[in-house]
């Protein structure tokens, strides 16, 4: 326990301003990885004790350290602690700065009387610090004594319920209508697309922007590889394409796997923050889908970033998002199970500054939200890449009805049943950032293999723009990569039945909407090359090394 991390979720939690360099530099907690290791090791050891487990209860000492590891545990108990036992790093720390130090890899364990040598001795075994530092009591209150004196008394009751809830007031005003409204007909992000006879170009500055562009860059700096347990890493396929997830094998003597995933569409927070709810979390389920993962088996977490919510609109708008995590986690049948807020992300200038510059004196960041998606696979060697396999297999969009959330939910479950066959499946990829033509270019860049498309059956399949097909940022949209025997087997591409363990209400609304639509777009090509062709249509091709360039230059490291 030291003093970094005093205040530090106060911290994260208020606007800045320039002076918060110096006066809150001691709120960033200094982590130790090795430490934390050794912790969680022993006590997955201690949980797993041949004599049972030896201990009740355990939480780790997040915001406000101490006072609120063990305010919550003990909050139908009270508790006394002996702040002077608490091992510190150095000397000097004042009794209130242990209490509320949030200092890492630190967890407050309810222990038995009877097992708390046995603990503490497993605990010393693998050189991991554990001390007795106080009781949980029974008498409701809590008790703080520090060198003998008492420093601090309240009661549970009181620290818990003791001041009454606040009611604020909340606005919204749409700035168009939701594309998950019941009332919408059309499930793309509209983006302006450029005439035919400018595509070549516009794909390759697709390729390029920030979004889209290679990451490689990052990705290069980190460890991927802990404990050899990565089954697909960032950069995938033989010429390290874009990997649309990551798959974890936890245990090497077992081929059960994790998929983790993530989904971000910050670039809709101002259209309506419901609405990049939902896609965040429909891109965090078609990426976990794409590579193999488990709808059956998919939780989400989230991450939210927002502004000043004093702020009645921009307390509107989270309130906005918060539905949207509800209603897509409803349809999609996956719950969430852990998540984190940073609120009141704003900078504070000083006046003469503001003036100076043009600014207001406060500003907010746009709203937010990252979602992550995480499934347990029981086979890792039946997860797929996006790249493409073989020549002569069909390229096919694979897009809901309409952007209603049962629709989308439909679409993922039928493209779930559907990629349980890998054979008949061979590749998948979800549409995101830069649309289709930006998707399809990803599947070329990690091949072999190249794709021609044709866009006169495109445009006859789908009854629209070819421009805004190729290039809108969809949502629910995935592109499969199909051998072409499959296409004629009956029931390749058939209608989703539920199966016995969806017989309750989860997901019974999905199977009631219609099946997605699919269009077969293309065909997969022995030569390196993205080809566009069609009766109308000025004839487009990109090499796979052209394409490499403009997606690699941004962030060229």
């Amino acid at each position: 326990t030291g003093r970094d991390g005093i205040h530090g979720a106060t911290f994260s939690s208020a606007g800045m301003a320039d002076t918060h360099v110096e006066e809150f530099s001691h709120a960033v907690q200094i982590g130790n990885a090795i430490t934390e290791k050794k912790l969680l090791d022993v006590q997955l050891q201690a949980r797993d004790h041949p004599t049972g487990c030896l201990y009740r209860a355990v939480t780790d000492c997040g915001a406000g350290g101490l006072s609120s590891a063990i305010g919550e545990m003990g909050a139908e108990t009270g508790a006394v602690v002996e702040l002077d036992q608490v091992p510190l790093k150095y000397a000097g720390l004042r009794y209130d700065e242990i209490w509320i130090s949030e200092s890492q890899e630190r967890m407050v364990f309810a222990v038995a009387p009877e097992n708390v040598s046995a603990l503490i001795e497993l605990f010393r075994s693998e050189d991991v610090e554990a001390t007795d530092i106080g009781e949980f009591t029974g008498d409701g209150r809590f008790v703080l004594k520090f060198q003998g004196q008492m420093v601090g008394e309240m009661s549970a009751q009181f620290l818990h319920e003791g001041l009454p809830k606040q009611t604020r007031q909340a606005e919204w005003s749409p700035a168009a209508l939701s594309a998950t409204d019941d009332r919408s007909g059309n499930n793309r992000v509209q983006v302006e697309s450029p005439p035919s006879r400018d595509w070549h170009e516009s794909l390759l500055k697709r390729l390029a922007d920030p979004n889209a562009a290679s990451k490689e860059w990052v990705i290069r700096q980190y460890d991927h590889e802990v404990q050899g347990g990565s089954v697909f890493k960032p950069l995938m396929g033989p010429n390290h394409g874009p990997s649309d997830a990551a798959v974890l094998r936890p245990r090497l003597d077992s081929e059960r796997g994790i998929v983790l995933s993530c989904g971000l569409c910050p670039h809709l927070s101002d259209v309506d923050p419901y609405l990049m709810a939902v896609a965040a979390v429909d891109e965090a389920v078609r990426n976990n889908l794409v590579v193999g993962g488990n709808l059956d088996r998919m939780a989400l977490l989230d991450n939210f970033c927002w502004g000043d919510v004093s702020d009645e609109c921009e307390l509107g708008g989270l309130i906005r998002a918060a539905q949207g995590c509800h209603d897509a986690a409803m349809a999609y049948g996956a719950p969430f199970i852990s998540g984190k807020d940073s609120l009141n992300n704003m900078f504070h200038i000083r006046a003469n500054e503001a003036r100076r510059m043009g600014w207001p004196e406060t500003i907010s960041i746009p709203g937010t939200l990252l979602i992550s998606a995480i499934s347990v696979v029981p086979d890792v060697r039946r997860c797929r890449t996006s790249d493409l396999k073989r020549p002569g297999n069909s390229l096919v969009l694979v897009h809901p009805v309409s952007n209603r959330l049962s629709d989308l939910a439909a679409t993922a479950r039928w493209v779930h049943r559907s990629l349980a066959d890998e054979r008949k499946i061979v590749s998948a990829h979800d549409v995101s950032d830069g649309g289709l033509l930006v998707a399809v270019a990803e599947m070329v860049m990690g091949s072999l293999h190249g794709v021609e498309i044709d866009l006169s059956t495109l445009q006859s399949q789908a009854n629209a723009d070819v421009g805004e097909l190729m290039f809108g940022e969809s949502i629910g949209w995935y592109v499969l990569e199909a051998a072409n025997e499959s296409l004629e087997t009956d029931g390749a591409f058939g209608p989703v039945q539920p199966s016995d363990e969806h017989d309750g209400d989860r997901g019974s609304e999905v199977f009631k909407t219609p099946v997605p639509l699919l269009h077969k777009i293309g065909t997969v090509t022995p030569s390196s090359e993205l080809v566009l062709r069609g009766d109308g249509f000025n004839l487009q091709r990109w090499d796979v090394q052209e394409l490499r360039r403009a997606w690699r230059t941004t962030f060229d490291w």
